[in-house]
């Protein structure tokens, strides 16, 4: 598979027309922050909970069963509020028009993130995952690993959560927090290099998707947009004592 990299930031819905981003600080101080992390994501759990101090029951790691997924969308659809923030994130393969897998399809993902009254950030990467960009219209913001027409194979992702779980790595204006905007940027950076992908895969094999088998054949990005929008609100705080 091709690791060529892009970038996508899009603000949708009442985004589009000036999106105000939740306030940081209120989702920290009454533990509004929640996540669905599908298979491979299912990574993210550990650094969102032990250093930033997220809820553990907030988060639900999933296999991509279409039945549970639906299931829990449809619980925080019921649950959460405007005070609320989502994370939406995925990792594995994806056929083409697919969240996940082969019948996890946008559509009936679409379904239940229009009942959901919370910020919704969808962060995917999956083969074909710029389609996410047309396919969940009701995310306020949606990042894809690669455009609706390639595949990658989560190269992107076990650099993300590299960069989330080390801040001396990736906090860029060193105010002791890793944004979103410093965690694409320095896993962006970084995609390209094949020497890092073995050091990581070594290091780390917790956070990586794919430990085993050959590398990927490198090939040059197409665009890569910045993807800094000024709020800290994925990940905030100075990492909590456990």
């Amino acid at each position: 598979m091709g690791t060529r990299l892009l970038l996508s930031l899009v603000l949708a819905g009442t985004a589009a027309a000036g999106c105000v981003l939740p306030d940081v600080n209120a989702a920290v101080q009454e533990d509004n922050r929640w996540a669905v992390l599908v298979q491979y994501a299912g990574g993210l759990k550990d650094p969102l909970v032990k250093q930033y101090g997220w809820l553990e029951d907030h988060i639900y790691v999933l296999d991509p069963d279409k039945e549970r997924i639906e299931k829990v969308l449809q619980e925080l659809g019921e649950k959460l509020t405007g005070k609320d923030i989502l994370l939406l994130s995925s990792c594995g393969h994806a056929k083409l028009g697919c969240f996940i897998g082969t019948d996890v399809r946008y559509p009936e993902i679409e379904r239940h993130l229009k009942k959901i009254n919370a910020f919704k950030f969808v962060f995917q990467s999956t083969c074909h995952s710029g389609a996410a960009i047309r396919g969940l219209p009701s995310a306020d913001i949606v990042y894809a690993a690669c455009k609706e027409d390639e595949e990658e194979g989560g190269i992107f992702f076990g650099l993300f959560a590299e960069a989330i779980s080390k801040p001396e790595l990736s906090d860029k204006d060193g105010d002791e927090r890793v944004s979103l905007g410093e965690a694409f940027d320095w896993a962006s950076r970084n995609e390209p290099i094949q020497k890092g992908y073995v050091e990581l895969a070594k290091g780390n094999p917790g956070f990586w998707p794919f430990p085993t088998g050959p590398l990927p054949v490198r090939k040059e990005r197409t665009t890569e947009y910045n993807v800094w929008f000024g709020n800290d609100w994925l990940i905030d705080k100075k990492p909590v004592e456990r």
